[in-house]
């Protein structure tokens, strides 16, 4: 007998992200048009980072 799985669904949201020693590049490819932000590479960066994208998916 064989299986059939369904495929997953595709994304909707792109997130490229350029990881430097002190800064946070990051590119959003999915909305109307791509957005791109810079956030520092700490802690609190990193924070604002996910709020960013909360607020945006």
């Amino acid at each position: 007998m064989k299986t059939t799985t369904n495929p997953s669904p595709s994304p909707s949201l792109f997130l490229g992200i350029d990881v430097d020693k002190s800064d946070l590049f990051c590119h959003l490819i999915g909305h109307k048009e791509p957005l791109s932000e810079r956030f520092d590479n700490t802690p609190k960066g990193i924070a604002n980072l996910i709020q960013w994208l909360a607020k945006l998916a």
